[in-house]
């Protein structure tokens, strides 16, 4: 389990039991300094890592490694963040990181509505940084004009675009060396260089497929990515 530093988690736990035990469970935490436990609730005090055993009347246990971390913060409105900075994680922070966002998503429901909200209420609530405005470059299917190339990954993959294990699977990048989010890239459209990051479609594209939708390429145009959402209702053409 990853906790963020202040954030507050009720532990519910499903007991297979035979007959009419005591089902009354006790939290105990291993490191208070870190981790402080409130009946069935735990807190993330500050970061590090430890342990929280759940043990029965019957002295019967089991042990949850808790990670701490304050890579971000709780859902805030913030209104002051920075630009992600060039290389600002390493490739062990950038994998907590998304180990984070899939628990939130999973927590939320992995194929729900909730599951796409908590997508992108971590990348703009609890993500420390802004994510800079990247015009898109890569993209999935033919849509007439170009060939369809996978681009930097940026909004095909699960979790946050932050480490460089992520281009392993890049099928053909669009132009020049691939660049994580917050690097230098060449933008396509413009011909200039720029952070690389999401554009408006990207990041409704990138909470869709991180919440566990697969939408297809939505900012190349018009696609079979319409009927993707069945259950979204009647998808209604916008004429301006």
């Amino acid at each position: 389990m990853i906790l963020v530093q202040g954030e507050e988690k009720t532990i519910n736990i499903d007991i297979n039991y035979i007959g009419n035990p005591d089902k009354t469970l006790t939290l105990i935490s291993e490191n208070e300094d870190l981790l402080k436990v409130e009946g069935m609730k735990v807190i993330g005090i500050k970061s590090g890592n430890t342990n929280l055993k759940i043990r029965d009347k019957y002295n019967n246990e089991i042990i949850i490694p808790i990670i701490i971390t304050d890579l971000v913060t709780t859902p805030t409105l913030n209104e002051k963040k920075q630009f992600l900075p060039s290389n600002e994680y390493t490739e062990e922070e950038a994998h907590i990181l998304d180990e984070i966002l899939e628990q939130r998503v999973n927590d939320a429901g992995l194929k729900t509505r909730a599951g796409v909200v908590a997508a992108a209420r971590f990348i703009t609530l609890e993500f420390k940084y802004v994510v800079p405005y990247f015009l898109e470059n890569g993209r999935f299917q033919d849509n007439g004009y170009s060939k369809p190339i996978d681009g930097e990954g940026r909004y095909y993959k699960k979790g946050l675009y932050l480490s460089e294990d992520k281009f392993a699977t890049i099928k053909k990048s669009s132009r020049g060396k691939p660049a994580i989010w917050g690097n230098t890239l060449l933008e396509l459209s413009t011909g200039k260089y720029r952070k690389n990051g999401l554009d408006c479609s990207g990041f409704v594209t990138w909470a869709l497929y991180n919440g566990g939708f697969d939408p297809g390429d939505i900012g190349a145009g018009p696609g079979e990515w319409y009927i993707a959402l069945p259950d979204y209702g009647k998808s209604q053409p916008l004429v301006i």
